[in-house]
């Protein structure tokens, strides 16, 4: 009787742990996704403030204006 009941209880843990690992997969790549769009909005807000200190002669110099400031920061930090 204890070993049916062994195996039942093993049976159950199994599946558990198959859950709890699939789980833990998605939630990893959850955070790495979080941490993937925080670093981006950091290195984008640092590129618009670097840009946006710049002079309208040297905006203009690399052909940006001051309005496309917040898109071309995006662009620059994507790669696009």
């Amino acid at each position: 009787m204890a070993s049916a009941s062994t195996r039942l209880d093993a049976g159950a843990l199994t599946g558990f742990a198959g859950i709890a690992r699939s789980a833990a997969s998605r939630s990893g790549q959850a955070v790495r996704s979080y941490l993937k769009r925080a670093f981006r909005r950091h290195a984008t807000g640092r590129v618009a403030f670097a840009l946006s200190s710049m002079t309208d002669e040297q905006l203009a110099a690399i052909g940006v204006e001051r309005s496309q400031i917040p898109r071309y920061a995006s662009e620059i930090i994507s790669g696009e």
